[in-house]
């Protein structure tokens, strides 16, 4: 929205329009997530332009209101048809500039729903309009530490199988290095990934049924 036609203008020279473009759409209560604006590679042609500063100034500021009032979510789906056992644990991150309502519509299959207590954590760090990201890493893992211990004192869980799942992006190289770390403790972890999927690897996971214990004793990985 607005965006993606300020990028089609730039690529054909005509950068007053696609000024114009994010006005128009910024006016009509609209706005980005002001790296998105100043990381785009084709909105560049904009930078100097001091009408596209502002522009971002105007959305840094409403990231900033936002922000002062944001809050870690949690939203918990328990088996649709609950049984007399501790699950496992199925905990999902969003992406960069996602949140919680997007997300989760992927991954509410009829298999995730009958077998794993689905937990979806939305960090508190405000990205852009209606998205949150991890960037701050020491914020989001005290984020996610919180919420994992509220999930083990109120929910049946079972600690011996969790999994984490999430976008492939800002994390995947420090994921990378935990799987090495963790082989190397000797914790039975697996990393499966599925070139090309995007967010569509969760239909791999809900339709194929694939099994992963990601870690042993997660409780003492945490620090409890």
């Amino acid at each position: 929205m607005g965006c993606w036609a300020a990028c089609l203008y730039n690529k054909l020279n005509r950068h007053k329009e696609a000024i114009d473009e994010l006005k128009n759409t910024f006016n009509k209560d609209f706005w980005w997530a002001p790296k998105l604006l100043t990381e785009d590679p084709d909105l560049e042609p904009l930078n100097d332009k001091q009408e596209f500063k502002e522009l971002i100034s105007k959305c840094k500021k409403l990231r900033d209101e936002r922000q002062s009032n944001a809050k870690p979510i949690l939203k918990v789906l328990s088996p649709d048809k609950k049984k007399n056992r501790n699950y496992p644990l199925l905990i999902i991150l969003h992406g960069r500039n996602g949140n919680i309502k997007e997300f989760s519509k992927y991954w509410t299959s009829s298999y995730l729903r009958d077998n794993y207590l689905l937990a979806f954590f939305q960090s508190s760090q405000v990205f852009g309009m209606k998205s949150y990201c991890w960037d701050d890493v020491e914020l989001a893992k005290k984020e996610v530490k919180e919420q994992y211990n509220n999930l083990v004192q109120n929910y049946e869980v079972d600690t011996n199988n969790v999994i984490i799942a999430g976008d492939n992006d800002y994390y995947y190289k420090n994921v990378k290095k935990l799987y090495k770390g963790m082989n190397e403790l000797d914790y039975p972890i697996k990393l499966i990934t599925e070139k090309g999927m995007g967010h569509y690897l969760c239909y791999v996971f809900c339709n194929e049924g694939i099994r992963v214990i990601v870690a042993k004793d997660l409780p003492t990985l945490t620090g409890r």
